[in-house]
């Protein structure tokens, strides 16, 4: 799954799913950075390749239901998540433009391809097919 960039917990989720292996992401967190120090490469397949991100606490309490304010990305968390995973296939300043549509194709199958947590680690793709092929 490295190929795919997938988290420490996605890939913790699929082996439990796919083949009842319980392994704990941080586990897997504790072997990539050991292999890092050890000069391995595993955390360059890492989406975040260890990046460090700080934590926004707290909340306004006088925001208007479920207007997100301007520039209060915590705010918009799901649009924030898909821009974060956009982003790692088009880097922010890049023109679209200079965009093939061969690569946004590319971009698409990969997030549609990508286990989700919500649901139980399946891969969202397969899941749509099962559902197409049990309503035919």
């Amino acid at each position: 799954m490295s190929a795919t960039q997938s988290s420490p917990e996605q890939i913790a989720g699929r082996l439990k799913r796919t083949q009842n292996i319980s392994l704990h992401h941080e586990a897997i967190y504790r072997y990539i950075l050991k292999d890092r120090r050890d000069g391995g490469e595993l955390y360059l397949h890492l989406r975040r390749k260890q990046k460090v991100y700080k934590k926004r606490y707290g909340s306004s309490t006088n925001s208007t239901k479920g207007i997100p304010k301007p520039y209060h990305s915590w705010e918009r968390g799901q649009n924030e998540n898909a821009n974060g995973l956009l982003r790692q296939y088009f880097p922010k300043g890049m023109k679209f433009t200079d965009i093939a549509r061969k690569e946004v194709v590319e971009a698409v199958h990969k997030l549609n391809s990508r286990p989700r947590k919500c649901l139980d680690y399946a891969l969202l793709m397969r899941l749509l097919w099962s559902l197409q092929v049990w309503m035919l």
